[in-house]
């Protein structure tokens, strides 16, 4: 339709504004407008999962459209990112999706208490009509879900049901992130153009990423220990998982920042921080799978080498070395610190010329390093040059 009635004009302005009135519509549409709408109350999910999928299916469509027009670029811009809009609706609607096709009695009260934030004034419509016509403001059932779990966790009530409704509502946040950032990466190319450096997401905010890390808690503290086997596996991949997209959220922040953004290192500093405590816990669970993959993900080395240690898989320690530049002077540095000289020595981490290298700023190993490689005359000079520096401080 749009391409008929405005496909030949040259009106910049006219399109953009035809195209954000739209995706306006699509985004903000009532749920209630929808001619398959009604039946029982038990229709209901179905009715606002049919009719989202409709919202995701036409707003993917109209970006289609606006890229196979070249018009994509005109739709990027600093005081109306139109773009970046409309990328986002898809991400809110996915979002929504989820959240609506969930049976979870917690995410239940909390859409009821979201629609009395979204709308304050009495309503004859239901509440998931009114959370649902505003979806641009679908991350408030977050926030009223997060306080749902809160209250679940300080009244430490611990039935079955409870437990499995408390897992039920971790997982429903895991799907709906899994969704935004597998669209992300469908759309990579989209984002780049649409992403500027100082640009913000929604999901660029401190409370989404403690929200999301607040989930693995309540999974590894709380759930985990309340299921069986079966259940075991599946809390540990739904935190691998939430794990995933809260360091994946950090990584896209960061690759967008400037270095010289004061606001750069401080993400990072954090972001190192976070990692540590996100994947520790599958250390100290001994699930040794899942903490290597997300370690090498996000290339925390040094818990790398600790991890190799620990299961005695040098095999993997030298693959590590061999696929990741740095990866060994990380290792050397965590073997002098752990005060595992011998072991730096014996490890065998990368090809020689790469403990040559690190050990010329470590006299006090490089003549051992030295004897070792039955270079004696060399192992000699470095151990007189040793004590003559001794000497001099006498």
């Amino acid at each position: 339709g749009i391409n008929a009635e405005y496909g030949g004009t040259k009106d910049v302005a006219l399109i953009r504004k035809v195209l954000s009135d739209t995706g306006e519509y699509l985004i903000s549409a009532a749920p209630a407008a929808d001619p398959r709408w009604g039946g029982s109350d038990a229709n209901l999910p179905v009715t606002l999962g049919l009719q989202i999928e409709e919202r995701i299916r036409r707003l993917k469509g109209l970006l289609q459209f606006v890229v196979a027009t070249g018009f994509y670029d005109n739709i990027v811009c600093e005081d109306d990112n139109i773009a970046l809009r409309l990328l986002q609706y898809v991400e809110k609607c996915l979002v929504a999706k989820m959240i609506c096709s969930s049976g979870c009695a917690l995410l239940r009260r909390a859409i009821n208490e979201s629609a009395a934030l979204i709308q304050s004034t009495p309503s004859q419509v239901s509440s998931e009509d009114i959370v649902f016509s505003n979806i641009k403001k679908i991350e408030v059932v977050y926030g009223s879900l997060a306080e749902g779990q809160n209250t679940v966790l300080s009244s430490k009530a611990d039935s079955e049901a409870v437990v499995q409704d408390l897992f039920a509502s971790v997982e429903v946040i895991q799907q709906t992130f899994d969704a935004v950032l597998s669209w992300r990466a469908q759309s990579h190319q989209l984002y780049q153009l649409a992403l500027k450096s100082d640009t913000l997401t929604w999901c660029d905010t401190d409370e989404i990423r403690t929200m999301l890390a607040a989930q693995i808690h309540i999974a590894l503290d709380t759930v985990l220990n309340e299921v069986d086997e079966d259940g075991r596996y599946q809390v540990l991949l739904v935190s691998a998982s939430l794990v995933e997209s809260v360091l994946k959220l950090y990584q896209d922040l960061l690759d967008r920042l400037p270095s010289s953004d004061t606001r750069a290192a401080n993400l990072q500093t954090e972001f190192e921080r976070r990692r540590q405590t996100l994947i520790q816990p599958f250390v100290e669970l001994k699930v040794y799978q899942i903490a290597f993959t997300l370690a090498e993900q996000f290339k925390h080395f040094t818990l790398l080498v600790q991890l190799c240690e620990e299961t005695k898989d040098m095999v993997k320690l030298r693959s590590l070395s061999a696929t990741h530049p740095g990866f060994a002077e990380v290792a050397y540095n965590w073997y002098l610190a752990q005060g595992k000289q011998s072991r730096l020595l014996t490890a065998e981490v990368a090809e020689p010329q790469h403990l040559t290298k690190f050990l010329s700023s470590q006299p006090h190993l490089k003549w051992i390093h030295q004897l070792g490689s039955k270079d004696y005359s060399t192992a000699g000079q470095t151990l007189a040059k040793l004590g003559f520096e001794e000497k001099e401080l006498l």
